[in-house]
């Protein structure tokens, strides 16, 4: 089932280690479970995501050091 609308918020979190995430879930197709709904009688649907992610801040003490560029660890 295509999806006609999406309103997606981000959601902001903010690590132990003083990093900030901001994270979405973009809905891009729902199926419905036929035969199937919730204690409520609503249906049963399954839902493709994907999920956005992005370093919003990280402290200075967590950055790689100057001059160690391309090191990936």
């Amino acid at each position: 089932m295509q999806v006609s609308e999406s309103t997606e918020k981000w959601t902001e979190v903010t690590l132990e280690d003083g990093t900030i995430l901001r994270v979405k879930a973009s809905v891009i197709g729902a199926v419905r479970a036929d035969g199937k709904w919730d204690q409520q009688g609503n249906p049963i649907y399954a839902l493709k995501t994907q999920i956005v992610a992005n370093i919003v801040n990280v402290p200075d003490r967590l950055r790689r050091p100057a001059g160690t560029a391309g090191q990936v660890q």
